[in-house]
């Protein structure tokens, strides 16, 4: 609320303070388009102030009170409402696909997703996103654009070198349109290194 102290610098809250004064300590490390925030260079009880001032707001009953009664009775959006054909086919296409009617069933029991799925959400695949990530300081390889959607490459594909898949040396960072170049359907089996896309950049700029 204007007026009040932060309690984080101990100014008085004005409007747009967040951004004058704490948005800077925030920066963009590239896994969405708009990016992740991650605090740098705060000390310890910086974060504790920050820490006690969320768990003041949620433990606020008025803040509490509102966003309990944000969606309920006339602020519904579907208050005193039908659902329309679509919404109802969309449920009954829901309920008609649970149990034998579902598509991962399979002679009487149900198939587990490919293991080249399911490894891409494991912790150690994380780590070695993040680690990629890290060591290329969140900046595309090819372009060295930052603050920008970023990509986790494998030189090596993914599917076809198993053994390499979680190799630091296998990974490569790169932005969402310049990782696009090694998508396709006869592309994905071939190895791409940086050099290899930017060659392909500059033919392509060149005609």
């Amino acid at each position: 609320m204007v007026g009040e102290i932060c309690s984080i610098c101990g100014k008085p809250k004005g409007l747009w303070h967040w951004q004058k004064y704490h948005q800077k300590d925030f920066i963009n490390k590239g896994r969405f388009e708009n990016g992740h925030n991650i605090a740098l260079n705060w000390t310890k009880e910086r974060r504790k102030k920050l820490s006690n001032a969320v768990k003041k707001r949620r433990a606020n009953p008025k803040i509490k009170r509102f966003y309990s009664n944000l969606m309920k009775g006339k602020n519904n959006p579907m208050y005193n409402k039908k659902a329309n054909k679509n919404q109802l086919k969309g449920l009954s296409l829901g309920v008609g696909r649970k149990g034998e009617n579902c598509n991962f069933y399979v002679d009487g029991r149900f198939k587990k997703a490919p293991i080249e799925i399911r490894q891409r959400h494991t912790l150690k695949f994380k780590k070695w996103r993040e680690a990629v990530l890290k060591r290329d300081n969140y900046t595309c390889q090819v372009c060295e654009r930052k603050n920008i959607e970023l990509h986790t490459h494998h030189i090596k594909p993914f599917k076809y070198y198993p053994a390499d898949r979680l190799k630091l040396s296998n990974g490569l960072t790169l932005c969402k349109d310049c990782h696009n170049i090694t998508n396709g359907r006869y592309r994905k089996k071939e190895i791409w290194t940086r050099e290899k896309i930017k060659d392909i950049i500059k033919k392509t700029f060149e005609s």
